[in-house]
């Protein structure tokens, strides 16, 4: 799914003209005036009027709530602080609705829409759609307001009403230019625009994040020249790496197997882990979700995980050796982790992705695949426990770089295609296992 990063951006000063520009083309005052009756209290909305106002002294007791809706519908449109400060409580009200419309496409919006079970759901939707980017979008909106009209909600809004009169109401009058005298009864009250004293605040603003942008430009710079400077002395351990690869083809008595052509990988049992050759240097990824619940599946057991990381590492120089696991908020999950590091692993956790409706999802698939590939001119030979065969892809993105990859993992339960892309197997058998299960 695509995320539409620039939908999702706060209401602020720097970005606030360009929004409010593109929303007073397609918000119509009988659309605002729906949004606002359900979702902003009118106490609510007062305070936030008075906010604008900037200390002037203003009352809306005369003004029942169509009267008061309609005055605020042309302020908006006329005040930028009162147009800042309504579009960042709709924001806040909608809340998580707004980031799940810039995740989805334009059919999953439709389908949210017609999932609506109530008016203030239904508005939330309606705010998030017309705030998003995507002029697609915010013609939904235009299309599916209409059919609101129909629902068993209350509204109490005539609609018939408010288009009278907002015909009434004197056309958009662009920021730098004031507002007639003469103005209708409706919005009677006085609108503030921006003082001198806004607009400096305002530079002083873009002048601390002008300042920002520059700290972060010199800082990039120099993460730029260590970055060659660490390039230029890779050359020569690259050299070396070459060098201990080439000696290692030539070496007598090494375990490494040649493969016939048009068969698998070499198979070593659990005994047989071991080296006689030092190798240059191995990283070790374990997909624990994958491993632990296949072992718990095959033998109703738990893996022996310091006995598992001493036994990959014997004769090696274990560079790096990382387990990827998913903290659902378990109880146990502080233990099991920290018998994780005690073990001699490095643990990457993450916790599980909610969605809107409710579904969840959690996998290091993608995390643990940028590791390798990131570190990959660290190793000459990747230990890959997964039985995934999602994983082949970045196996043969190793095997192109000249890194050697073995797999780990219950030979019955894994993916005929990781077993065939894989230099050697290592099967994981009972006396893997521990007595209890840590997780």
């Amino acid at each position: 799914m695509t995320r539409h990063k620039s939908s999702k951006s706060k209401f602020k000063p720097a970005i606030f003209a360009a929004h409010r520009q593109r929303l007073t083309t397609i918000l119509s005052p009988e659309i605002f005036v729906w949004l606002m009756r359900s979702l902003v209290p009118r106490q609510r909305l007062e305070r936030l009027a008075l906010q604008a106002g900037k200390g002037a002294v203003l009352s809306f007791a005369q003004f029942d709530d169509e009267q008061f809706l309609l005055f605020l519908c042309k302020a908006f449109l006329l005040n930028n602080e009162l147009c800042f400060l309504l579009m960042r409580e709709l924001d806040k009200v909608a809340g998580d609705y707004v980031s799940a419309v810039a995740d989805a496409d334009l059919q999953q919006c439709q389908d949210l829409l017609d999932r609506a079970s109530s008016r203030q759901q239904a508005a939330r939707l309606v705010w998030s759609l017309l705030r998003d980017v995507r002029t697609k979008l915010n013609q939904m909106v235009v299309d599916y307001f209409p059919g609101l009209q129909k629902k068993s909600w209350p509204h109490h809004v005539a609609a018939q009403e408010i288009r009278q009169a907002a015909s009434a109401l004197p056309g958009i009058v662009p920021p730098q230019q004031k507002p007639e005298k003469k103005q209708s009864p409706l919005v009677s009250a006085p609108v503030i625009s921006a003082t001198d004293e806004e607009q400096r605040a305002r530079l002083r603003r873009l002048q601390k994040q002008l300042d920002a942008i520059t700290r972060e430009r010199d800082r990039l710079v120099q993460i730029e020249n260590k970055v060659q400077e660490v390039e230029q002395n890779n050359q020569s351990l690259r050299s070396m790496i070459d060098q201990l690869r080439q000696q290692l083809k030539d070496a007598k008595g090494s375990v490494f197997t040649a493969l016939p052509a048009g068969q698998g990988p070499v198979v070593a049992p659990p005994p047989a882990m071991t080296r006689s050759v030092i190798d240059a240097g191995v990283g070790i990824f374990l997909d624990i979700a994958n491993l632990a619940g296949t072992v718990r599946q095959q033998w109703g057991g738990a893996l022996d995980y310091r006995a598992l990381l001493g036994r990959l590492s014997a004769n090696r120089r274990v560079v790096e050796a990382r387990v990827y696991v998913i903290d659902k908020g378990d109880s146990g999950f502080a233990a099991f982790s920290r018998a994780l590091r005690e073990a001699g692993f490095q643990v990457m956790a993450k916790h599980p992705k909610t969605f809107p409706d409710g579904t969840m999802k959690a996998d290091w698939d993608v995390g643990m695949v940028v590791d390798m590939l990131t570190l990959a001119s660290k190793f000459n030979c990747v230990i890959l426990g997964t039985g995934d065969g999602d994983f082949v892809p970045a196996v043969r993105a190793l095997k192109n770089r000249g890194v050697r990859v073995e797999v780990l993992g219950v030979r019955s339960r894994m993916a005929q295609e990781l077993f065939s892309a894989a230099d050697q197997v290592f099967e994981i058998d009972a006396t893997f296992l521990t007595e209890r299960d840590p997780h």
